[in-house]
């Protein structure tokens, strides 16, 4: 689509003049021309659509651990931290303002990353997400293995060795200064360590001690399968074998160098390096093996019937025993957006993500969960609400999680949206399952002080609460969907409306599940939903307005009573210019689900699959 070119106020004025000056000078025998009114100037709008992206790039990862095959980890570049889980994977989110370079557990609930400046970073469960740990260094730490969830070791740069005891991590001298790349605990009398030159050390429950290693090349990975079989992998392909006395080089097959070393049994060993180099032991010899892939390989995981490996931008291969396959990252879905400015936009999704835009570039603010979040709005930039299983409120400068339901509680809630009447007042709509796989909703008022739930009256079982806007703290809207018996169970489209004192439903036209709802005021307000529904309230009632499309929609913004936008299913977004509603084009497919804006000429649209667009003049 050709975006229509807009004049700038002043040079439309200018124009406007002179044509109105020669059409005066061209009348024949007319005596005076009075410049009089100047037409109606247009009104500067969003003509196109831009689709950015607000998510940082796919990260190189440096290490990997997992639990079994089904739970895998891996940590890498940019605070990069994914997990494997119920088939997919997906991005967590942490505090740590360096790379990551090491990952090891000792159960699914206690995992150690380590990276640069010294930064250790546990996972204890998703009730902490991944949280800093001090560890007395600023050094870069590398690599992190134990033998037990009391008895870790981290190595790193300039022959740096620390180690927890259960409690607390302190320096242990290593005696070498040269930079340390791996270690690995047999138990808690055998731990090996491997770093530059050939270096390798040996820790026997009492000190630290330089073993020969019969090479001058880098190492930069060791595993073991027990005490007596011992493996390091380095630079031009070497590999050394430990078989309980001392170390010897082995052929590996290649010339590569190799990164990373891991295996499922003594019989079973993989390593993995730069251009896509990967060899197996199968407990006679090593041998390359072909994935169809060049990229740097920096880790690997599992064994010969799930094995993991991975590198650089974020390249996942997986094999099952039988062939390989390509994994990725998928984009989390960004669920909603909101703006104070047109430098300060923020964006709330799936997997703990929360993106800002500062006017020039998007950045990701950490909330240490992958828990979704589904609405993000506020009163202003240092005044913003994310909600969705968790609800999060940013003041002065950082996140704080605000308790929003009562203690003990036996349900799960979330929330679906939130709005902001001012800093001291705002409203939330919530669901939860009460344990019999039903269904409930609830509404929750924010008094300045506290959160709590709201008086509503109406069926609680089979009702969803989806969108809530108000134009002022005594007309607040609500929209959702009760399930009726109807030839059958069946959602149909619900309002409700609060004056101030109490909620009461609305008599509306009958419609699907209505999802979305914006007012340019207390007499101007659209609602939209399932099956290309959208409702107008002129004031004193609701009507049904025709919007070409059967799709769903799910959102609806405007910056005027006659620029306002729906987004939906299908990368549909619908403009009304205060007579008809027109479809866009959007340049996606993807499911859109939220729109917000700062003025005609400037709003944001995100959706599926990491989908932002910027609608512009």
């Amino acid at each position: 689509m050709t975006p229509t070119r807009f004049l700038s106020s002043a040079r439309w004025r200018r124009l406007q003049r002179g044509a109105y000056a020669a059409t005066c000078l061209s009348v024949a025998g007319l005596v005076g021309c009075s410049e009089g009114p100047l037409p109606p100037e247009p009104e500067i709008t969003v003509t196109h659509w831009v689709q950015e992206s607000g998510l940082p790039a796919p990260r190189s990862l440096f290490d990997s651990w997992g639990s079994s095959a089904s739970t895998v980890w891996a940590v890498g570049a940019s605070r990069t931290i994914v997990q494997y889980q119920g088939g997919k994977w997906t991005t967590w989110a942490a505090h740590a303002p360096h790379d990551l370079h090491g990952l090891w557990g000792s159960s699914d609930f206690d995992i150690w990353a380590v990276g640069g400046g010294g930064t250790i970073l546990r996972y204890r469960g998703t009730s902490c997400g991944w949280c800093d740990v001090p560890s007395g260094t600023g050094q870069t730490l590398t690599s992190v293995w134990g033998s037990s969830a009391s008895d870790v070791w981290a190595v790193g740069e300039n022959g740096t060795i620390i180690r927890f005891n259960g409690t607390a991590w302190a320096a242990v001298a290593s005696g070498t200064t040269r930079n340390l790349h791996g270690v690995w605990a047999g138990s808690a009398s055998n731990v090996w360590a491997v770093g530059d030159a050939g270096t390798i050390l040996h820790f026997n429950g009492s000190s630290w001690s330089t073993v020969p290693s019969g090479t001058t090349s880098d190492l930069h990975s060791i595993w073991g399968s027990s005490a007596s079989n011992v493996w390091a992998v380095g630079s031009s392909g070497t590999i050394l074998q430990y078989d309980g006395s001392s170390w010897s080089p082995q052929p590996s097959g290649t010339t590569k160098n190799l990164l990373d070393v891991a295996g499922g049994s003594a019989t079973d060993v993989w390593a993995v390096g730069v251009d896509g180099a990967v060899v197996r032991y199968d407990g006679a010899s090593w041998s390359s093996i072909s994935t169809g892939h060049s990229e740097t390989l920096q880790t690997v995981w599992g064994s010969s019937t799930s094995l993991w490996v991975i590198g650089s931008e974020a390249t996942m291969l997986h094999f099952d025993g039988a062939g390989w396959s390509g994994k990725n990252v998928a984009p989390p879905a960004l669920h909603d957006v909101w703006a104070s400015s047109s430098s300060d936009v923020w964006v709330a999704g799936s997997e703990g993500t929360v993106l800002r835009y500062d006017g020039s570039s998007w950045s990701a603010t950490m909330t240490g969960t992958i828990a979704p979040y589904y609405a993000i709005t506020g009163t202003s930039a240092s005044d913003v609400w994310a909600a969705g299983y968790e609800l999060l409120h940013y003041a002065n400068g950082a996140w704080s999680e605000v308790d929003w339901i009562p203690p003990n509680d036996p349900f799960t809630w979330w929330i679906n949206d939130i709005w902001a009447a001012s800093p001291s007042e705002a409203w939330a709509v919530s669901g939860y399952f009460d344990g019999y796989s039903n269904s409930n909703s609830s509404i929750h008022y924010f008094d300045s002080t506290k959160w709590s739930e709201a008086p509503f009256s109406g069926q609680t079982s089979g009702r969803t609460l989806e969108g809530v806007w108000g134009s002022s703290r005594s007309s607040v809207w609500v929209v959702g969907a009760e399930e009726v018996l109807q030839n059958g169970p069946t959602w149909q489209g619900r309002i409700w409306h609060y004056n101030g004192t109490a909620w009461s439903s609305a008599p509306i036209p009958t419609s699907g599940i209505l999802y979305g709802i914006w007012g340019s005021s207390s007499s101007d307000v659209w609602a939209v939903g399932g099956s290309g529904t959208i409702l107008h309230y002129d004031g004193s009632s609701w009507s049904k307005v025709a919007s070409g499309t059967t799709v769903t929609l799910r959102d609806v913004w405007g910056a005027s009573a006659s620029n306002v936008w729906i987004v939906g299913d299908f990368g549909t977004i619908l403009r009304y210019d205060g007579s008809s509603w027109l479809k866009m084009e959007s340049g996606t497919e993807q499911i859109l689900l939220g729109i917000w804006g700062t003025s005609a000429s400037n709003a944001w649209v995100v959706g599926d699959r990491g989908t932002i667009l910027h609608g512009v003049p």
